[in-house]
């Protein structure tokens, strides 16, 4: 089973109002009943801001119940103990509360089955089933979806995990709460299927300025994943900068494409090829003769400026906006049967 790794990364100043706020990353996944659609409704990991973090798993799940059923911003109680499982496989709960093969010990392919309720807690009216997944730092199960619908004593369900992965920023360390809303936009990826690059991995990064997420399937310049704390430094030897005019590259599209999808190519881009806000770039999107984005930077004769310690270079080149389109076409945002090309403006 390959492994599964989400890289949250973020520049010093988006960093710096993230933790103002107080927000921590949130991850949830969502999980399917057979009686109800895939939704996500326990945080699995909350984390605070870094310059970078990854949060790697494998798709390792496990059983557990609760007695009652939190409501939103409670954590999940747990009763039972941790049940590995794999999907088409199916335990009971015994009539002591713990786990055990049912007979026959296959379920349903691709669920997680729970072959029959044998427990009642107390005066409850029936248990809560809570469906759990590996935490590879600390290589124990944390609750990932807890069953909203009771099973009283002699009754079976399934769950089906979809993995697909929702992300958001709100306060607090929220690890096994269940939600209800997030305070920021969110972001999804199915980990089923591997990137452009056959890996199941991807980066992502929240833009404070456009209050969304960009993801991507390819790690961004190694310079973004650690960059230094801010720091004082005298360039007052350093001459004026002369500002030259924006040099231009116009990207044609051949073929007809929906604005929209045009639309959101250009924060895709921007977020490809200025991740740090240190290049002056503008990106326009035309459609009055034929669909065209124009990309424009602002160059200078140092060649780059510096944030924090680190150096950027602000020239931009036509083979950068390639791969950036081509990354772009590898992570869906672009039909990949569309021809583009990449022309001086």
């Amino acid at each position: 089973m390959s492994t599964r790794t989400l890289t949250w990364y973020e520049t010093q100043k988006d960093a710096d109002r993230i933790s103002h706020n107080e927000w921590n990353l949130q991850i949830a996944q969502k999980v399917a009943t057979s009686n109800a659609a895939a939704k996500a409704n326990v945080i699995w990991q909350s984390v605070a801001v870094a310059p970078s973090t990854s949060i790697a798993w494998n798709a390792e799940y496990a059983l557990n119940w609760a007695a009652d059923l939190p409501s939103s911003g409670v954590q999940i109680h747990l009763k039972g103990k941790w049940q590995p499982c794999n999907p088409g496989e199916s335990f009971d709960i015994g009539l002591d509360g713990f786990w055990k093969p049912s007979t026959p010990s296959t379920g349903d392919a691709g669920w997680l089955n729970v072959g029959n309720v044998g427990y009642q807690y107390g005066g409850s009216d029936g248990l809560h089933i809570v469906v759990g997944l590996k935490n590879s730092a600390t290589n124990s199960f944390q609750s990932l979806f807890i069953d909203s619908a009771v099973l009283p004593l002699g009754s079976s369900a399934r769950f089906q995990l979809k993995e697909t992965m929702t992300w958001w920023l709100s306060a607090g360390t929220l690890t096994g709460e269940v939600f209800s809303a997030s305070a920021s936009s969110t972001a999804t990826k199915d980990f089923s299927k591997p990137n452009g690059n056959g890996a199941y991995e991807w980066w992502t990064t929240y833009k404070w300025d456009d209050g969304k997420w960009y993801s991507y399937g390819e790690a961004p310049e190694e310079s973004m994943l650690a960059l230094p704390p801010s720091v004082t430094s005298d360039f007052g030897n350093i001459p004026p900068i002369e500002v030259t005019p924006p040099r231009q590259w116009v990207i044609k599209f051949t073929a007809g494409i929906a604005v929209s999808i045009l639309t959101s190519l250009t924060g895709y881009l921007l977020g490809r090829l200025d991740p740090h806000n240190a290049r002056q770039i503008t990106i326009t999107v035309d459609t009055a003769n034929g669909a065209k984005i124009t990309v424009s930077v602002v160059e200078t004769p140092l060649s780059g400026m510096f944030v924090g310690c680190s150096h950027i270079n602000t020239v931009l080149t036509a083979d950068e906006i390639r791969k950036a389109m081509q990354l772009a076409v590898d992570d869906g945002m672009i039909p990949k049967n569309t021809p583009w090309a990449v022309m001086d403006g």
